[in-house]
């Protein structure tokens, strides 16, 4: 993978996500944003490989921004892996699972989120 797009926002546990992915993908490069919106314009501007997002977040939630991606043709088969914590659980993660390839409950470790990412993108 060349680009990885997080999107959450917590800078702390944007942080954490960044560092565990250079350890799975030294070479690929990390894109962030703060919130579902700027998520968008960034996965519009740079046409990552793979985006992470939360679920929660203000200005544009994880499903709205898993809509609109889904729905711009540059951008709809991007792997799109959900980062939810469990209370997050319930309907909104069965509409989840049809627009995107993979949930990481937080706390995450680097062993599931290798787990999810040889899943969703056939890593080796």
């Amino acid at each position: 993978m060349n680009q990885i797009l997080v999107v959450d926002d917590h800078d702390e546990f944007r942080s954490i996500v960044n560092d565990l992915l250079h350890v799975l993908q030294p070479n690929a490069t990390i894109l962030n944003a703060s919130n579902g919106a700027d998520g968008l314009t960034v996965a519009q501007s740079n046409h990552p490989d793979l985006i992470l997002t939360d679920l929660q977040m203000p200005v544009m939630d994880g499903y709205e921004l898993a809509m609109a991606l889904r729905q711009d043709a540059a951008l709809q088969n991007v792997p799109l892996l959900i980062m939810t914590s469990a209370r997050d659980a319930g309907p909104t993660l069965i509409r989840l699972n049809q627009v995107c390839h993979g949930v990481l409950k937080k706390p995450f470790s680097l062993d599931d989120l290798e787990t999810v990412l040889k899943q969703c993108c056939n890593e080796t």
